[in-house]
């Protein structure tokens, strides 16, 4: 009988090391070898009329018979042209909220796309739909791209400033985070893909593993970035040091390497993956939080109109004793990938003086929101312009 208690209890023993055994999010920084640096080629300014100010939720270049940008500012539900090379304003195209061609308030997390010189799409994450719509505003065609309503937990597309809608013939492309708390990510969606003539969706790349193995704290930890980029669908997790690669023609899925040099190892906030089910989702968890704001991660993940680069944002947190004396802000690294999706170089931006999430890309290069200059004059949103040149 003594025997078998002892057998009985090295097996708990075991068991219990392998459900609490902690693994690491962690890789080995070498020296870099970079060949490429941001360097500044000045700012654009853009004058902030008509309702227009740093409150934007989606920027993107589009060339039309002249380099153009447009602004989404959904708080007032407009979209603002802009003219790339000189900041000139060319008007506003507002929507509406009700009626035949409305698309509902906006609020302040919805995305939009340039399709073509008299077609935009808007979607509205309040309410999952996506709205085809022409230069008159008025409504083409309508898609349902989620019900969050439904007992089945479909993922909750979630585009942004840093991981904004893409395109790749005829399919609309959005990342995908979470409706609820899961514990499971095995074949959990992360990208969505609305075919806009059949309006059928589908679901083309899962979860990183790692988010199987640990609670990473706050949903923003949950929130993937995807780019169509040379033929493939680029996928970046906030918490992966990697990049997920699918080939759109032979459907095969790899990893490359993608890490910032500014920090090696990225901590979970629990290693029981089931630990949200221990807490009110209704309740601020302000140790979570803590945890969250001052665990370095990848925010987003930029193209180059041109397709030479991509642009893998990642932001440099303070530490938790800074972030408890009320230092939230992140400084930021723009990691520069290339077409062979190799790191070519990285430079490190103070979280004072640029936006870490009003950025976007022109073939111009990567315009980065100067927050300081805006701070002493609210008349001009004032982008710095980066260009990848050789060291």
């Amino acid at each position: 009988m003594k025997i078998v208690n002892l057998i009985l209890l090295s097996i708990l023993t075991l068991f219990s090391f392998s459900c609490s055994r902690k693994f690491e999010n962690k890789i080995e920084l070498g020296e870099p070898s970079h060949d490429l640096f941001l360097e500044s080629e000045g700012l654009i300014k853009f004058e902030a009329i008509n309702g227009l100010n740093s409150y934007l939720s989606s920027i993107q270049f589009f060339e039309d018979s002249t380099s153009l940008v447009g602004m989404l500012n959904p708080l007032n539900n407009t979209f603002f042209w802009f003219d790339l090379e000189s900041g000139k304003w060319l008007g506003n195209q507002v929507f509406e909220e009700e009626g035949p061609n409305g698309v509902g308030f906006l609020g302040g997390v919805t995305s939009s796309f340039i399709l073509n010189q008299d077609s935009i799409l808007i979607y509205n994450i309040q309410v999952g739909r996506l709205f085809l719509l022409n230069k008159n505003s008025e409504i083409l065609d309508r898609y349902i791209v989620t019900d969050y309503s439904d007992p089945s937990n479909f993922p909750a597309p979630f585009p942004s400033l840093l991981r904004p809608i893409q395109y790749y013939k005829g399919k609309v492309i959005l990342p995908s985070g979470l409706n609820n708390r899961i514990s499971n990510f095995e074949n959990f969606p992360s990208s969505l893909t609305l075919d806009l003539k059949t309006k059928k969706v589908k679901f083309p790349s899962i979860f990183s593993d790692l988010y199987s193995q640990a609670y990473w704290g706050e949903m923003f930890k949950y929130d993937p970035s995807v780019i169509s980029f040379q033929d493939k669908l680029i996928i970046s997790y906030p918490i992966d040091f990697s990049l997920h690669v699918l080939d759109w023609e032979s459907d095969s899925v790899y990893k490359v390497m993608a890490p910032s040099n500014y920090f090696d190892n990225i901590v979970p906030f629990k290693y029981d993956v089931d630990y949200y089910s221990t807490i009110n989702p209704n309740q601020k968890n302000i140790e979570q939080e803590n945890h969250s704001l001052s665990t370095s991660d990848f925010a987003g993940l930029l193209a180059d109109p041109n397709g030479e680069f991509l642009y893998r944002i990642a932001y440099i947190r303070p530490n938790l004793e800074q972030v408890r004396l009320g230092n939230k802000l992140a400084d930021f690294s723009t990691i520069i990938i290339d077409s062979e999706l190799k790191i070519v170089g990285e430079r490190k931006f103070d979280g004072k003086i640029y936006d870490n999430s009003l950025i976007f890309t022109s073939p111009k290069g990567i315009h980065i929101f100067r927050k300081d200059l805006y701070e002493m004059d609210e008349q001009y949103l004032s982008f710095e312009t980066f260009q990848p040149k050789k060291i």
